[in-house]
């Protein structure tokens, strides 16, 4: 009384349907349900996540995570952040690097994680005194 698809591809929307069989014939199909398998949670924070100060401009610069469409970034006046939506989000972006022009000649305290349509990864800190 259940089946489990282990051939799909991620992103790729199936349709299924269920029929009961016996020897007097099939019933009729019930009504189609439609899946989406997603893809892993990507698994790694964004690495080697540097911040550098440039004048009144601080550059974030981290290496791809497998998997990732995108980052999120947030900016926390603390090192122990809190890093919370909406307060301290700054951007998304697909991008390998942001560049903040909004931050304060204070130190800045940055989270950076990856996300994909699954979920967010654990989160990657840099400071910039």
């Amino acid at each position: 009384s259940s089946f489990t698809d282990k051939t799909p591809s991620n992103g790729t929307m199936y349709s299924y349907t269920v029929r009961a069989i016996n020897a007097a014939g099939a019933s009729v199909a019930t009504a189609a349900k439609n899946a989406m398998p997603l893809p892993p949670v990507p698994a790694e924070a964004p690495a080697d996540l540097t911040a550098t100060r440039t004048g009144s401009k601080i550059t974030l610069q981290w290496k791809a995570v497998p998997g990732a469409l995108g980052y999120v970034i947030y900016r926390s006046a603390s090192a122990s952040g809190p890093f919370n939506f909406p307060n301290d989000f700054v951007t998304t972006t697909p991008e390998l690097n942001y560049v903040d022009d909004k931050a304060s000649s204070n130190a800045a305290y940055y989270q950076v994680t990856a996300v994909n349509a699954a979920g967010i990864s654990p989160a990657a800190n840099a400071t910039v005194p």
